[in-house]
């Protein structure tokens, strides 16, 4: 007995051998004849079976194929994979994605019997929750559906279903093993090229450098214009999630001067009328921390900072100032960076 078949026998002979053949004497074969072979009828009986159930007109009956699978961005009809069946996971950023199918008709032989009856697409942003299905329609040779937009850390899983149910009984999905083996991509973050304001020092651990204007040591960060123009923050986000890039909004009315600077209390201390402070704190073990266009400017991350683990009453700035890495400098908020 050869091959998956065999192979199950000897796992399964191997964990019953001492307990069914060894241990009880009233069987229908020694344990001899048990260890040194499959009795005759047995695998007479398992191959007979096994030849039944694969010519069995139920297991054969004609099934459609998904041949490829393409997903592309909604907004600039760029492709980002070139098939589902090899699921390579992709980034994209926080746009609609279109997915498309192409698919072979159910055959007989050699002979096509018409095209699959409907081609459904399921989607869902977190491995917990439950698929959404899209019945997808029907665009020349290509079946089409739309995944909405998530936000920027999101996990999307999605796999196809082709189905010829109401014809033949039979439904196909790729991958293959849907939602247990679905394709997947992550929404990326949009990064704009360029920026005229940088976030250029910051403070994790305040303990005695500076108190913001409630006279408390609170986290802080100072961004800097680098440009020969007044530019305004409002509608603007600091952020040190990926997963929300809106985290805190400027107010209205805020602005930085050309080559300015300002200074922004990182202290969860909203209600506080002097100052500006956000609604979120660093972290002394390093995080990352995001400055976020506007909405209408689609929330591009204009600039981020990566800092490890921080030490008392440190400042980290960009040397040269307002171009370079984060290095340790002085506590100079409000003024160019100098080198510790």
């Amino acid at each position: 007995m050869n091959g998956w078949i065999g192979k199950c026998w000897n796992q399964l002979s191997k964990n019953t051998r001492p307990l069914l053949i060894q241990k009880y004497n009233k069987t229908l074969y020694g344990y001899q004849e048990f260890v040194t072979g499959v009795p005759a009828d047995l695998k007479r009986f398992v191959n007979e079976r096994r030849e039944y159930l694969n010519n069995h007109p139920e297991l054969n009956k004609p099934t459609p194929k998904i041949t490829a699978v393409h997903i592309r961005r909604a907004v600039a009809n760029q492709p980002i994979a070139a098939s589902v069946l090899t699921q390579p996971p992709k980034t994209v950023t926080n746009q609609p994605i279109v997915v498309s199918v192409l698919t072979q008709p159910p055959k007989i032989g050699n002979n096509s019997i018409g095209a699959p009856d409907s081609v459904s697409l399921y989607y869902r942003p977190d491995r917990h929750t439950v698929f959404k299905q899209i019945t997808m329609t029907k665009e020349k040779e290509r079946f089409v559906g739309r995944i909405p937009a998530f936000p920027a850390g999101t996990t999307v899983y999605y796999y196809i279903e082709a189905n010829a149910v109401k014809t033949h009984g039979t439904t196909t999905f790729s991958p293959a093993r849907a939602e247990q083996g679905s394709a997947q991509y992550q929404v990326g973050i949009p990064v704009a090229k360029e920026s005229a304001v940088v976030i250029n020092e910051l403070m994790a651990v305040n303990t005695q450098s500076i108190a913001d204007p409630q006279g408390q040591y609170e986290d802080w960060l100072e961004l800097h214009n680098l440009s020969d123009n007044t530019v305004e923050l409002t509608g603007m986000y600091l952020t040190d999630k990926i997963d929300n890039l809106k985290k805190w909004a400027f107010p209205e009315d805020t602005s930085i001067p050309a080559h300015g600077y300002i200074l922004v209390w990182l202290d969860e201390d909203g209600k506080a009328k002097a100052g500006l402070h956000a609604n979120f704190k660093l972290s002394r073990n390093g995080e990352t921390v995001m400055l976020v266009d506007t909405d209408t400017r689609g929330n591009q991350v204009l600039d981020a900072v990566v800092f490890e683990k921080q030490e008392k009453d440190v400042a980290l700035g960009r040397w040269p100032n307002g171009s370079g890495k984060l290095k340790q400098v002085q506590t100079t908020p409000g003024k160019e960076n100098v080198l510790k």
